[in-house]
């Protein structure tokens, strides 16, 4: 049985995209983080994408981006925001939310799934469901953590055809399915606090 072809079992698909990226090597040069060496760090992170997507019959594209902002603690606690806008639609959305790293999390508000942020080699891993599809963020820390480069690329899910499925942004409310996604741009900064 395809676990991320089942919609029935999130936690499952969670834990199968969790388990896949931790078992992941980090590249030989790079230094491994772990919980105790980013307390006390503030990450902003921004991707720009430019997206196609389609809400109903109406196929619409521009860009969009989406920031990330984590505050880690002691034992691996964080707290933080996402926020995403659509340029095209003129529609931003703010959402706060606060976990322990490598603890999977349901996620609420118009966007429901479910997230898990994971530690692996130099990289901090954040693996997302939607409705159908997901996403994975891959922030990748520099030397002594100062510094990040981040990724953020949509991912299909198998067996549920080629779009993804979230909430929508704005005050229409509703889902969207995301057609295309390409990352053009992004930045990523790490401050000690």
């Amino acid at each position: 049985m395809n676990m991320f072809a089942s919609r029935t079992k999130p936690i499952a698909k969670t834990w199968w995209l969790m388990f896949g990226l931790s078992v992941m090597a980090a590249p030989a040069a790079a230094q491994t983080m772990n919980a105790e060496s980013l307390a006390g760090s503030a990450i902003v992170a921004t991707v720009n994408y430019d997206v196609r997507w389609r809400r109903g019959e109406e196929q619409l594209s521009g860009p969009g981006s989406v920031t990330y902002q984590l505050n880690i603690g002691a034992n691996g606690a964080y707290t933080g925001s996402v926020t995403r806008s659509n340029a095209r639609a003129g529609a931003t959305s703010t959402e706060q939310f606060s976990g322990t790293l490598g603890r999977g999390r349901e996620v609420g508000g118009r966007m429901s799934g479910h997230s898990v942020w994971i530690l692996s080699g130099n990289s901090l891993r954040m693996l997302r469901t939607y409705e159908v599809g997901g996403k994975t963020t891959v922030i990748t820390f520099g030397a002594g953590g100062r510094s990040c480069s981040v990724r953020s690329p949509f991912a299909r899910e198998t067996g549920a055809g080629s779009a993804i499925r979230r909430g929508a942004i704005g005050s229409r409310g509703g889902t969207v399915e995301i057609l295309s996604a390409r990352q053009t741009s992004s930045s990523c900064q790490v401050r000690r606090t």
